[in-house]
């Protein structure tokens, strides 16, 4: 359905502290097609909402990737 969102859940290692998860909110928000992002430090989790599009997750991952943090796709 056009306009619909969905969610991604991310396990991001490497995120430690506020900081991190700021560097990281600010590099997923330049995606284009995410509209939500949210970030749990102690689980070490980012939820982004973002419009359907083939290949996001692998452009979230190299985002956080490029901050030097291991992201992977949790179901």
């Amino acid at each position: 359905m056009p306009g619909s969102l969905v969610a991604t859940s991310l396990k991001v290692y490497g995120m430690r502290n506020a900081a991190a998860a700021q560097l990281a909110y600010d590099a997923l928000r330049q995606i284009d097609g995410v509209q939500q992002i949210a970030t749990n430090v102690p689980l070490r989790r980012i939820n982004v909402t973002h419009t359907p599009r083939r290949g996001i997750t692998q452009e979230l991952v190299a985002a956080l990737r490029s901050l030097g943090f291991h992201a992977q796709e949790k179901g």
